[in-house]
């Protein structure tokens, strides 16, 4: 198995990661009156082209500025980035939102806060979907195949933490309130929510995971898959290189680990999953 699926799996957790901290782990309660939105900067510059190159990995980095570089990513990408959704969560879509490739570069004058800047250009990024792919869209739910994290038989691992202020930590980012990638499969919680679990394991196991603990509060705990992971299978007799593993053993390895370590357990169920429909979408014009 090659590294790119070790690193693309890397980057989706980044992203996810940077969204929590930035939006669901901090969100205000819906009863909460809201304060005024200041208008989000625009771009002054939207630089896509196609990518030809046929190599399969992809790169995509946001900066402060509104600067965002995305390489070798196939529409479909740019899409569930922009509206912070999965790939089984789009349909309607033509194939060639698979099969071809850009370079992106955006720019933009303002300097939006590093804490908020991935959620700011992905909302910004909606828009460049709309004027230069003419992507039209509505939104649906249909009930699918889901996950459903429960409690183990006995009992749950994690306990509520108190929810106070966190601790500097010296020549580091506060790590508190957050659920951070600190290797491959391992996620380490910092008074998160039982919310930024199941929306961040839903990117590995491709299948939404719906909450079903009933565990309330923040959490600090370590989730580590990593041991559980199967090798792939043997071609030709030769060894599997070191750190490769079967794709098809992510979702047993995280069922596994979270009822050993957090007292967890998944359950097959249905439910009503959010939907982005095409409606309408064109290959970008070149600059």
């Amino acid at each position: 198995m090659s590294n790119a699926f070790v690193i693309l799996l890397k980057l989706m957790t980044r992203i996810l990661a940077g969204l929590l901290i930035a939006g669901t782990l901090f969100g205000q309660a819906a009863s909460s009156p809201e304060p005024p939105k200041a208008p989000l900067p625009e771009f002054v510059a939207v630089s896509i082209k196609p990518n030809k190159s046929g190599d399969r990995q992809s790169t995509m980095r946001g900066a402060p500025g509104g600067r965002l570089t995305a390489t070798n990513v196939p529409t479909r990408r740019l899409i569930t980035w922009a509206y912070q959704v999965r790939d089984f969560q789009i349909s309607g879509e033509p194939a060639w939102v698979d099969s071809e490739r850009y370079d992106v570069v955006t720019k933009s004058e303002a300097n939006p806060r590093f804490d908020f800047i991935q959620p700011t250009l992905e909302t910004m990024f909606q828009g460049v979907l709309a004027d230069r792919f003419r992507l039209a869209l509505h939104r649906e739910t249909k009930e699918l195949p889901v996950y459903l994290l429960v409690i183990a038989k006995n009992g749950p691992k994690i306990h509520a933490v108190d929810e106070g202020d966190c601790p500097e930590v010296p020549n580091q980012q506060n790590p508190c309130r957050s659920l951070r990638n600190t290797k491959f499969g391992q996620l380490t919680g910092e008074k998160a929510p039982m919310a930024a679990l199941t929306l961040t394991l839903s990117a590995f196991t491709q299948t939404i995971i719906v909450d079903k603990t009933g565990l309330k509060g923040s959490f600090s705990f370590k989730l580590d898959w990593a041991p559980f992971l199967e090798p792939p299978p043997s071609r030709g007799g030769e060894p599997p290189p070191p750190g490769a593993f079967d794709p098809a053993s992510v979702e047993p390895a995280i069922a596994a680990a979270l009822q050993e370590q957090l007292g967890l357990k998944l359950e097959s169920g249905k439910g009503p999953v959010a939907i982005l429909a095409i409606d309408h979408i064109e290959r970008p014009s070149e600059n």
